[in-house]
């Protein structure tokens, strides 16, 4: 089972406070143990946020898109927002990724999910 830890300063971070079961609803089954942060994890996380924000300022705007396109490449998601949250554009194609949503909606992905390939040949 995944022990889910908080991640502060590069390294993950133990918590003095019991771990929450995180439990899937479709088979209630627990899939992970979250540790919860404590007051002091969440100001040594702030104060890390405020340290890199100070570095990723000295950044080119070109190396920052660099990076971020590899974190975006790195994560496991349907959408990825930078210095925005929920803009969809029509025919940009939304939706989760594995257990999150359904698939791609919003675009002509969306015709994938209710559509099946048939091909059909008459000889007359």
């Amino acid at each position: 089972m995944q022990i889910c830890q908080s991640l502060i300063g590069g390294q993950l971070v133990a918590s003095a406070l019991p771990a929450i079961d995180k439990i899937y609803p479709a088979i209630s089954e627990t899939i992970a143990k979250i540790e919860p942060a404590t007051a002091e994890m969440l100001d040594d996380a702030v104060a890390c946020a405020a340290a890199a924000q100070r570095s990723w300022a000295t950044f080119e705007p070109l190396a920052r898109a660099h990076i971020l396109h590899r974190v975006a490449d790195a994560l496991i998601s349907g959408n990825v927002w930078v210095n925005s949250f929920n803009i969809l554009p029509p025919g940009l194609p939304f939706g989760g990724a594995k257990h999150s949503g359904f698939g791609r909606e919003n675009s002509i992905y969306t015709l994938d999910a209710y559509s099946e390939v048939k091909s059909v040949h008459i000889t007359l």
